[in-house]
């Protein structure tokens, strides 16, 4: 028995008939596949200059260079509905008895058939990801394990329980959005399999774009990535609409709670399933704080900050969403950030002392307003928090403009985007503060012991004038 299609994967091709929806257009047999950087594509051959009218939609296709927006592709396990397609390649074979071939690639494809009109756009209620971080934030489970002993002590028999009993719920903008824990069995081998996750979902009341959702979810997505200080990626999107429900008479519309999952692939974030999966016990050792820590009132004020934030958000998130960037790749993204919060924060004691002439600010005037909103003690390995941002600000300097020499030392530039790194992680996370201290000026002390562990291994430290000093006499 052929097993039911649920989910898209890369090494399970599809071989079946694509349907543009256009009155009277033959259906293509075709090849659907997942490719794990362009997403969702579908490659069917087809014959040039055709008289029988077989291919008439794909010689439409071939001379505007544009495909039929929306389409569903049918296979012998089910359908996959396909949304804003385009004609992305063709390949002419000549001789040799082979016939060309012409490839349509769906920026966002969904399992299942959707009702309406094809050319559509793609509009849900409600987006469910699977992403990094989740559970190791949360600290939900979906699962409860109990030894019984016997006499001895040893144990005796395991009770598991596994449910969706964990759920917390914050509004962010016009969407409610919910992290809670999911699970799923397996089998196929003996034993008992269990899987489970954390996930986050948005619902707009109403029936939105896939990017609407999306980019909910990379705000909430950017707040984890500075709470970890690394990158953490989306490992699968699924979708919830009336549109997918299956055919029911008019007066009988069915619940939407009771609606099924249905599996989505959008190219914008399929490139993100195959990148490396963030250590787990790492991710519980570097996260600055945790879901109750920050609470609901947290993630609202995250949601509302002024758009001028992503200017401190988005360059240090891009650069942690990289691998392997280099050490000058740390200190300009970061300070793309310190320099974005420092016109964004209030003055800072002593910052005169980081003016130029005519009572200028500086760059270092932006990263001490910065370094003073941390909370953070950096005696340990700086004379004073205005050498430090000094220092930061000659580093940095020095890296980006081209007439300054030779680039700054390697290891004075790693400690400086190390001091810079934490300095943004925990500018941003002071932003979602009330009137209770999210980070207490214990943890914050803590945070710059960590910094100068670093700088003793080196056996430097920062003077006054912003100078690295040697800490062996």
């Amino acid at each position: 028995m052929v097993e039911s299609l649920t989910t898209i994967e890369e090494r399970e091709p599809l071989l079946g008939l694509l349907v543009d929806g256009v009155e009277d257009s033959p259906y293509l047999g075709g090849l659907l596949t997942l490719d794990p950087t362009r997403g969702v594509r579908v490659q069917f051959p087809f014959v040039e200059h055709d008289q029988t009218g077989q291919f008439k939609a794909t010689d439409e296709w071939l001379r505007s260079r544009n495909a039929s927006p929306g389409m569903v592709f049918h296979s012998d396990r089910g359908a996959v509905s396909l949304f804003r397609c385009s004609l992305t390649q063709t390949a002419r074979h000549w001789g040799g008895g082979r016939v060309p071939t012409a490839t349509v690639a769906a920026r966002e494809a969904v399992v299942g058939v959707r009702r309406g009109d094809l050319n559509d756009p793609l509009l849900v209620r409600a987006l469910r990801s699977y992403g990094d971080g989740l559970s190791e934030w949360t600290g939900f489970r979906a699962s409860d394990w109990e030894p019984k002993l016997n006499e001895h002590g040893r144990i005796r028999s395991i009770t598991a329980t596994v449910e969706t009993v964990e759920e917390f719920s914050w509004t962010q903008g016009d969407a409610r959005m919910t992290l809670t824990t999911h699970w799923a069995g397996r089998s196929g081998r003996p034993g008992i399999h269990v899987d489970e996750w954390v996930t986050l979902t948005s619902d707009f009341g109403e029936s939105r774009s896939v990017e609407d959702h999306l980019a909910k979810h990379r705000k909430f997505r950017s707040l984890l990535v500075l709470i970890f200080g690394r990158g953490l990626y989306f490992r699968k999107h699924e979708v919830k609409d009336e549109a997918f429900a299956p055919e029911s008479p008019a007066d009988s519309e069915p619940q939407f709670s009771l609606l099924d999952w249905r599996h989505l692939v959008a190219r914008s974030t399929v490139r993100e399933q195959s990148s490396p999966t963030a250590d787990s016990n790492l991710l519980r050792r570097d996260g600055l704080v945790g879901l109750p820590d920050v609470e609901a009132s947290g993630l609202e004020r995250w949601a509302q900050l002024p758009d001028q934030w992503k200017r401190v958000i988005d360059p240090t998130v891009g650069l942690l969403m990289r691998e392997r960037p280099t050490v000058e790749d740390v200190v300009i993204s970061t300070n793309l950030s310190l320099e974005a919060a420092g016109h964004l924060l209030p003055s800072a004691p002593d910052e005169a002392e980081t003016y130029a002439r005519g009572n200028r600010p500086t760059t270092a005037t932006w990263v001490l307003r910065c370094l003073a909103r941390t909370g953070m003690n950096f005696s340990a390995f700086a004379d004073s928090t205005v050498g430090l941002a000094r220092a930061v600000a000659n580093n940095y300097n020095g890296i980006k403009h081209f007439d300054r020499g030779e680039l700054p030392d390697l290891v004075w530039t790693w400690l400086i985007g190390q001091v810079s790194l934490l300095t943004v992680r925990v500018v941003a996370l002071r932003e979602l503060e009330t009137d209770s201290a999210l980070l207490s000026d214990f943890a914050a002390s803590e945070l710059a012991r960590d910094l100068s562990n670093d700088f003793e291994g080196e056996q430097l430290r920062i003077g006054r004038d912003g100078q690295f000093l040697s800490t062996v006499s």
